[in-house]
């Protein structure tokens, strides 16, 4: 499964701040991901042994185990780890944090501000 598969190539640093993306509610208003996250937290590095049922517990509660249900779980946290992924690129990299920026500055009519990015 993609998640498991992901999620194993996190180090501890990355995970760490993959969970504070996905507690964010800028980034993730679904408390059903947090609970899913730390669920695979817990397990990790050892994420594919996790156990299906343990994992669909975590986001529902005293609810009879549904694999639909857990699959779209898991395909929605799958969707946020990409997210974080596309995230951490770009504010890593300067090149992509200009290349986004400016054409928002220039939209809004804050072109004083574009020599302060041409010197950095």
């Amino acid at each position: 499964m993609k998640l498991f598969s992901l999620l194993t190539t996190f180090s501890s640093w990355e995970m760490q701040h993959l969970k504070d993306f996905v507690r964010s509610p800028y980034f993730n208003k679904q408390a059903r991901m947090v609970d899913l996250f730390d669920a695979l937290h817990a397990a990790h590095p050892l994420v594919e042994e996790a156990n299906r049922e343990v994992l669909f517990e975590a986001m529902y509660p005293a609810r009879p185990i549904d694999a639909q249900l857990l699959y779209d779980g898991m395909s929605q946290l799958t969707r946020l780890i990409e997210r974080f992924l596309i995230h951490q690129r770009v504010e890593d990299d300067f090149t992509h944090r200009v290349h986004f920026l400016l054409p928002d500055l220039l939209l809004r009519d804050q072109k004083r501000f574009l020599h302060e990015w041409k010197r950095q």
